[in-house]
């Protein structure tokens, strides 16, 4: 939860390659994929990848009516996309920094979060840097990879796999908002028949407040 007169600034990052081994076809279908995701949650300002409740009320409905600036930029082998939102009435600004790579299928984003008024914000909880449902999500048996956090254990770090059947859903999280206390963050999602993948990472930082990371996958088919 974040609010306060004082700038909080929390940083979120989620990479998701839609990485494809195998024949060229299947590379194109990523690149289709990755094309129909800007299209869908980056280029359209109304529905971002990501979610939060803002004084308990769901934030999406609520971006809908916050002032919306964006810009692009191009440099080499990537597109960089800003997109600032500003809460008219507490003066909240979320700045999405989208970064779409050219020569490859991928693309990674992060979240600023800063109180530009004078006042006190509502309650900002559950924010969900990555908050996405992936309609085309091949069928076939999944796994998602991932560690263990350290807790000073000969395990530390070791490699853990989760099934991800139908209907299945794997939830975890570390410890006191430290990236790798008893859990550590998700690294892929392998498509065992295609062999595609979806790699993931989630980075985060909150001066002057401590968080909590939670991560969930749930596949409905």
């Amino acid at each position: 939860m974040i609010g306060s007169k004082r700038i909080l600034i929390s940083l979120l990052m989620t990479a998701v390659p839609l990485a494809a081994f195998g024949a060229a076809g299947t590379a194109n279908h990523d690149r289709d994929g990755l094309d129909r995701f800007v299209a869908a949650h980056v280029d359209k300002t109304a529905a971002p990848p990501f979610s939060f409740l803002y004084g308990g009320k769901p934030g999406a409905p609520l971006l809908k009516n916050w002032k919306a600036t964006s810009e692009t930029q191009n440099v080499p082998g990537k597109i960089i996309r800003m997109t600032v939102y500003e809460d008219p009435a507490t003066k909240l600004r979320i700045t999405a920094v989208y970064t779409i790579m050219t020569d490859f299928p991928a693309i990674e984003w992060v979240l600023r979060v800063k109180n530009a008024g004078s006042a006190d914000t509502p309650i900002i909880e559950n924010l969900l840097a990555c908050s996405v449902k992936f309609d085309d999500w091949p069928e076939g048996a999944a796994k998602l990879y991932r560690a263990l956090g350290s807790n000073a254990a000969r395990n530390d770090f070791a490699p853990v796999t989760d099934e991800l059947g139908v209907n299945a859903a794997v939830k975890f999280g570390p410890s006191g908002g430290r990236s790798s206390d008893t859990t550590a963050l998700p690294y892929g999602i392998s498509l065992v028949k295609t062999g595609r993948e979806l790699a993931s990472g989630l980075t985060l930082k909150i001066p002057e407040a401590p968080g909590s990371l939670l991560i969930r996958y749930h596949r409905v088919r």
